[in-house]
């Protein structure tokens, strides 16, 4: 079956975009272990297996079960990414295929899959539309904390420095809190937190510096 060029972009966009993200040095070639995939990473350092991924573009929801199980059955790996046609059949077959799994031994694999949905109307030989979809991409890819840790990005020695926070959950609180209403100001934040405005002020400050917050400006933070 002939691979559309649609099919061909968001696979090799899937590539750039997690090794551009990554800090843990990795290696990627699009035609993946024994051709069952569209594309997969794997760490330099022993070769090991970290993400295998599929894209559904061209062919309808039958496919999907497929792409699954090939997805789902490989072992020994961080993260199985699909990328895929947002439309509602395909949703809909796609929640009946991952539902089925819970009643299954491998009912703890869907953990490790993450999807990531392209409006149906995208087209590859449209620079406006392939480079705003290229960046949303990148946006969702690299916001997901799985992918973020798999990547490198987020290390033992990180979370053992946000674990020692004096004021526990706090910390939590207030990324979730940038998550939902972006970062404005302390008093903003605190009031809305229903927190000490001093303590949210050291925590907020704390995280800057350990990196789990970043700004573009003083003005916000994401």
């Amino acid at each position: 079956m002939a691979v559309s060029p649609e099919h061909i972009y968001l696979s090799d966009a899937a590539l750039r975009i997690m090794e551009s993200a990554s800090n843990s040095g990795l290696f990627g070639y699009t035609e993946g272990q024994r051709k069952l995939f569209d594309f997969s990473c794997d760490l330099k350092q022993d070769w090991s297996k970290v993400i295998v991924g599929q894209t559904l573009w061209g062919h309808g929801g039958d496919g999907i079960d497929k792409d699954l199980r090939i997805l789902l059955n490989e072992r020994d790996v961080a993260a199985a990414v699909y990328i895929a046609r947002h439309e509602s059949k395909l949703r809909s077959r796609f929640a009946e295929v991952t539902q089925s799994y819970l009643d299954t031994p491998m009912r703890e694999r869907p953990s490790r899959l993450r999807v990531f949905w392209v409006p149906a109307d995208f087209k590859a030989d449209d620079e406006t539309i392939a480079e705003s979809t290229y960046k949303a991409l990148k946006g969702e890819i690299t916001r997901d904390l799985l992918m973020h840790v798999t990547l490198g990005g987020l290390t033992q020695r990180d979370t053992t420095r946000f674990a020692s926070s004096k004021r526990p959950g706090l910390p939590i609180a207030i990324l979730s809190y940038v998550k939902e209403n972006k970062y404005r100001n302390n008093s903003r934040t605190a009031k809305d937190l229903d927190a000490n405005p001093n303590a949210v002020r050291h925590e907020t400050e704390r995280l800057f510096i350990l990196g789990f917050l970043e700004s573009e400006s003083l003005q916000g933070g994401i």
